[in-house]
């Protein structure tokens, strides 16, 4: 439905439900593509997917309650799903009125984005009154919670990864794709996803001085839409590292493969950000472990469930640079160590965290809710 996490899980969980026999309804606003691009997904998609119109008038709102409504009465769904905050509340409204049972999906944010009073009390209801809540996170219900939902009927089920799209491919390519960027004389860590603040790049950034004293051939590349690039790179300028940090603006899912296995740390030190901006778990993590790579993140968040820590990778205080130098340096100069760190990272995505795996626990949970 959007780049990101919520509108990945929203994708995988639709394809892999459809896969496991569910008649999978998809109704989602798409806004982020032209009408071109998404009429082709949608026509492409072994799923049906509706696109909504998005609501600036109450009038408009309307409209789309009552499609909702309608397509509720149409499909007689056994349950409805609602992913993101208007997601929810349009899951539970509709649940409601047509007498559905609904689950929804916690990401993060829904519960500690700035919102009016009016909002956060519309939004503690929706979640507090659901019929279920998956969290993706242990750190996302803890968020829930303190946010002031109170539910009871809750499950957490950890994101996961595509291993037909992530996955070790083989040394010759990588070699040659390292060649072909100019960065084959490079220790290279990378962050994937969009540039925004609580991705945490800017604290990867401020590590790299200390960083570059022991290894100074390390480059920093920050790969997504490249939201607040303008402030990372002044902040790199100012440190005096602006040679070894590199923006790449989006990419294909082919580009990002190469890049997950020609890096050698992934990085994801996220911090939560004034207006309420959190990470609930970090898919790209999982993404690179499956291309055998271990990963430095923070630790007190949703990222720090996608590692095994001192096993799959590092968790690190928030803002902790000098403890962010430090392991970056320790899975930069130890070969053996990250090999064998990336080894075990690899296996456990394999064997827990792809989403044909992650997605079976939702279809069981809501197989027991609709019985």
């Amino acid at each position: 439905p959007t780049p990101g996490g919520i509108g990945t899980h929203a994708y995988e969980l639709a394809k892999e439900l459809h896969g496991l026999g569910w008649k999978v309804k998809v109704f989602t606003e798409q806004p982020e593509c032209s009408e071109q691009e998404t009429n082709e997904f949608n026509s492409a998609s072994p799923f049906y997917i509706s696109r909504l119109l998005p609501t600036p008038s109450m009038l408009l709102l309307v409209v789309k309650i009552l499609k909702l409504f309608i397509a509720a009465i149409r499909f007689n769904p056994a349950i409805i799903v609602g992913t993101g905050k208007h997601g929810a509340w349009f899951a539970v409204l509709i649940g409601k009125l047509t007498f559905k049972k609904n689950a929804l999906i916690g990401h993060g944010t829904e519960f500690t984005i700035t919102m009016s009073a009016r909002s956060k009390k519309i939004n503690n209801w929706v979640y507090s009154n659901a019929d279920s809540i998956v969290y993706v996170s242990n750190y996302t219900k803890y968020i829930a919670e303190q946010a002031g939902v109170i539910n009871k009927n809750y499950h957490i089920i950890c994101n996961g990864a595509d291993n037909k799209l992530f996955y070790k491919t083989d040394t010759k390519r990588v070699e040659d794709f390292k060649l072909q960027q100019g960065i084959n004389n490079q220790r290279i860590i990378i962050t994937i996803g969009k540039l925004q603040p609580r991705k945490g790049n800017e604290w990867v950034i401020r590590a790299m001085p200390e960083i570059l004293k022991t290894v100074p051939n390390a480059h920093y590349y920050c790969i997504g839409s490249p939201n607040i690039k303008s402030h990372l790179q002044k902040v790199a300028s100012e440190l005096g590292v602006a040679n070894h940090v590199h923006f790449t603006g989006m990419l294909s899912f082919e580009e990002l493969l190469l890049w997950c296995n020609a890096c050698d740390v992934f990085a994801m030190t996220s911090v939560a950000t004034e207006d309420g901006d959190v990470e609930g778990f970090g898919i790209a993590i999982l993404e690179a472990a499956l291309c055998g790579k271990p990963s430095v993140v923070t630790s007190e968040s949703g990222p720090g469930e996608a590692i095994i820590e001192g096993e799959t990778g590092y968790g690190v205080k928030e803002k902790d640079t000098a403890k962010i130098a430090e392991k970056i340096i320790l899975l930069l100069t130890d070969e053996v160590l990250n090999k064998t760190m990336g080894e075990k990272a690899r296996l456990n995505a394999e064997a827990t965290g792809t989403w044909a795996i992650v997605v079976k626990k939702y279809s069981e949970k809501f197989s027991v809710l609709i019985q």
